[in-house]
Formats: structure tokens, C-alpha cells, sequence
């Protein structure tokens, strides 16, 4: 009995893991397909755009009719370490099974914002917490994603074949460094493994707006897919003009303006922030971010951002974090185009996840700014201010 039972385990295990590579390829950008991502007709596979217009965009979807929050819960098995979601206030893990929580309530129409709240709970290695993160915001809004991507990125390579081959290689080459330094670096460099853990998050999102299945396995990709592609928005501004992307098809770099003052006699100070950029951006969404990571280690644990479907960074960028911060910037054009001939895939770190590190891991604005200027990768140059709000309260 003790033999059926293991070989039924090793069958649940291996058929999970089979679905769970299932369409690999149809979400990531590679050699076997690139030709296909620069045809703008095909902006995602055949496949995926079957599922959501056959399963989500008709008129009798019930996601398009809700108005108050949807909850959903990432639960763990209890014997077997595989993960799967529970839909509903009525419907809850069983007792200390709960990996996340995410509540989402899309109130576009209303206020012209979506509101997400993501929560994951510490009973559970910080690796599994990131993905279940990722995997319950690509669930509960792979809609907008899929909305937000065809309105932006997924035409990245439209009229721009030559452009897109060089962005091509030097995102690859990128990604293979980065990946080689979160599996040469120890669990213990703090800012690798929250690297390590970022791509974990995105990977459980790609999953969460792909196809659904009945269980996930935790995991990290470092791979060009629609949500990578999502995060890296603003570094297109800058790498459109590194890599000679027609004029025609550039990325407009003129997104957004902070401003920061302080009272007569330090009493209170003042942050402001504006976004400005095409009506192709209005799918907009507030997030909270609660991760159950170590508060003496990761003092952002908590993060509040005005942001995008998909985005885990903010990109305006207007952050608060609970280590006492607030992060604005104002974009910033490059006009010394000559510049850009120091930046390289190797050894350097795109804007957007430095300064997702450097929310996570400082304490002062001199921490920030220090953080962030690790591997500089001279996209998306902005003003950026990080204000210590807690010292006025």
C-alpha cells in the first residue's frame, strides 16, 4: 500500500510539472520565435489569444460585471510542495497553508484606477512567498495585463526589425549575467538574492496570466516574456535611442515630474508628483505590496505604489515604502547621446529592478541612492529624490 501510495505522489508530481511546462515557449521571447514577435498581427501566440477572447473578454464575462473586491487565496499542499488557488471570502486554505492573498477591485470606470492588494504570509520560504505574490496578482489581473500589453509593449518591434534583433541580444546576454550572479553569489548577499527573488515574483505573474491550471510549482524564469517586457517600459526610452529604433517608433521619455519641500523651520514636508504620458498608459492600478520578508533585513517589506498592470515597480515612479521612504523622480532626456556607448549587457542592471533593490533594502535616502547606483545600466535617467517622510510624523 506504502508503494501505490509513493507511486501515485510521483505521478500527481510528474504530470504537475509536465502542465506547468506546458506553451514554455509561447510567453517567451527567443531564437525559435523572434521572427514571430516582429510580426505586429501576431502579438502573442495563437493559443493565448484563443484563451482570453474565448474565456475573459466576452461581454458575459463575469470579471467585466464585478464591482466590489475579488479575493484569492495561493494555499500550499499539505503534503506535496505544490501550490493552488482558492477563489472567494467563503472558500479559505486550511489553517497555515496560506502562502498569499491578493484583492483586487477594478474600479476603472469609477475612479480610473484598478486597487490590488498583495499579502504573503512568513510560515513559508521567501522563494515560495515571492512566486505566490506573482502568481496570485497574474490571476486575479491577467485582464488588464492583457489589456496594458497589447496597448504598449507588444509592438515593441513593429516597422523595426534591425532594432529588435540588437534589443534581442542584448536582453539575452543580459539575463544570462544576471542569472549567473544570483547562482555564483550566496543566499546571504542580500541584494542578489532579492534579485533572485524579483524574477521569482515576475515568474509566478507570467504563470498567473497564462493559461490557468489546476496546480503551480514555485519557480524562477530568466526569461524575455510579456511581463518582462512590461517592467522594462521606462529603459525603452533610453535603450530605443541606443539601439537606432526609427524615430517614428520611439518611446515617448517625457513621463513624469516630482517635487519636494520642506516647511519654514523643517515642521512638515511637501512631495508632489505628476504623471504625464500617451492614453495608450491609462490602465492604471494602485498596489500594496505586504511581503513577509525579515523587517531587519528588508526594511521595504512593504510597498505602496501608483503603478500598471503587471508592473511590480511603480514607473511613474511614486513609491512609499514602510522603511520610512518616499521615492519620486523626475524623467530626465539625454542629450549628450554619446553617453550611451557605456552601456553594456554585462555587469549592469536595468533602472527598473534597482530601484525595486534598492525600496526593498534601505533605511535612509543615503542608503537609496547608494543601493541604486549599483550597476548602472544608464536607462531610463531620471532626477530621482527619496525622501525620509517618518522623520516629519
Amino acid at each position: 500500500e506504502i508503494k501505490i501510495y509513493l507511486i501515485f505522489i510521483l505521478i500527481i508530481l510528474f504530470a504537475t510539472f509536465v502542465l506547468s511546462l506546458r506553451d514554455l515557449n509561447n510567453d517567451i521571447w527567443d531564437e525559435n520565435n523572434l521572427i514571430e514577435s516582429l510580426d505586429s498581427k501576431k502579438l502573442e501566440s495563437s493559443q493565448q489569444q484563443k484563451y482570453f477572447s474565448t474565456k475573459y473578454l466576452s461581454n458575459k464575462s463575469k470579471l467585466n460585471k464585478l464591482f466590489g473586491y475579488r479575493i484569492m487565496y495561493i494555499c500550499c499542499n499539505e503534503s506535496l510542495p505544490i501550490l493552488y488557488k482558492l477563489e472567494g471570502s467563503v472558500q479559505k486554505c486550511p489553517d497555515n497553508y496560506t502562502v498569499a492573498v491578493g484583492k483586487y477591485r477594478n474600479a476603472q470606470n469609477e475612479t480610473g484606477w484598478g486597487i490590488l492588494e498583495v499579502e504573503t504570509f512568513p510560515n513559508f520560504p521567501v522563494e515560495m512567498q515571492a512566486y505566490a505574490a506573482g502568481l496570485v496578482e497574474g490571476l486575479l489581473t491577467k485582464v488588464q495585463i492583457h489589456y496594458h500589453y497589447l496597448n504598449t509593449v507588444s509592438q515593441l518591434c513593429k516597422n523595426a526589425k534591425e532594432y529588435c534583433l540588437k534589443l534581442f541580444n542584448y536582453l539575452k546576454l543580459n539575463l544570462e549575467w544576471i542569472e549567473s550572479q544570483v547562482m555564483s553569489n550566496p543566499p546571504t548577499d542580500l541584494y542578489w538574492r532579492h534579485v533572485n527573488l524579483t524574477y521569482t515574483q515576475l515568474t509566478g505573474i507570467q504563470d498567473g496570466y497564462g493559461p490557468e491550471k489546476q496546480f503551480y510549482f514555485s519557480r524562477v524564469r530568466f526569461a524575455i516574456t510579456p511581463i518582462l517586457k512590461i517592467q522594462l517600459a521606462g529603459d525603452f526610452f533610453d535603450l530605443d535611442r541606443v539601439f537606432k529604433k526609427p524615430k517614428t517608433n520611439y518611446s515617448s521619455n517625457s513621463h513624469c515630474s516630482g517635487f519636494v519641500k520642506v516647511l519654514e523651520g523643517n515642521k512638515d514636508i511637501l512631495i508632489s508628483h505628476v504623471t504625464m504620458l500617451g492614453y495608450k498608459s491609462m490602465n492604471r492600478m494602485l498596489k500594496l505590496y505586504k511581503l513577509a520578508y525579515d523587517p531587519k533585513e528588508v526594511p521595504g517589506h512593504t510597498i505602496s505604489i501608483s503603478s500598471y498592470p503587471g508592473s511590480v515597480t511603480s514607473q511613474d515612479d511614486f513609491s512609499l515604502t514602510s522603511g520610512g521612504l518616499g521615492i519620486l523622480e523626475t524623467t530626465i532626456t539625454l542629450s549628450d547621446e554619446s553617453i550611451y556607448s557605456n552601456i553594456n549587457p554585462i555587469g549592469q542592471i536595468n533602472c527598473w529592478l534597482r530601484s525595486l533593490i534598492a525600496n526593498q533594502l534601505a533605511k535612509t535616502s543615503h542608503e537609496w541612492v547608494l543601493i541604486f547606483g549599483r550597476f548602472n545600466s544608464g536607462t531610463l535617467n531620471n532626477q530621482w529624490m527619496a525622501s525620509i517622510f517618518l522623520t516629519f510624523c
